[in-house]
């Protein structure tokens, strides 16, 4: 259901921190989403992980935060990546050419490897 309420859970490892996202990426949602990780980001977090797996919508505001998230991600000479892409999310990223600009992986494991090699 869009306008679901957007929840994350934060899970710091030795190398990067793995953003659990669930519900949607709507306007209020990528706004939880750009301020929590603009925060990581602040805080020394340079790698970051978003999985999506419980992401049911992503508006041109929660595409808008990602490219926020990733050009700060950048800044902070770090980097960044999405996985578990549900098909329709997955298709909203190829459709709007972000798999250009931030990785995005099938599973979790490829995506943290990638992350912290």
């Amino acid at each position: 259901m869009r306008g679901k309420t957007l929840t994350l859970s934060q899970t710091r490892h030795d190398r990067a921190v793995v953003v659990s996202i669930q519900g949607s990426l709507d306007h209020n949602g990528a706004a939880i989403l750009e301020r929590a990780c603009l925060q990581l980001i602040s805080a020394g977090d340079s790698r970051l992980l978003l999985d999506l797996a419980a992401v049911d919508y992503i508006s041109s505001s929660g595409l808008r935060s990602l490219l926020v998230i990733a050009k700060a991600i950048k800044a902070a000479q770090g980097r960044i990546a999405l996985c578990c892409l549900s098909p329709t999310s997955k298709e909203v990223m190829d459709l709007s050419g972000f798999h250009s600009i931030i990785k995005c992986w099938e599973d979790r494991t490829a995506a943290w490897e990638d992350l912290t090699r």
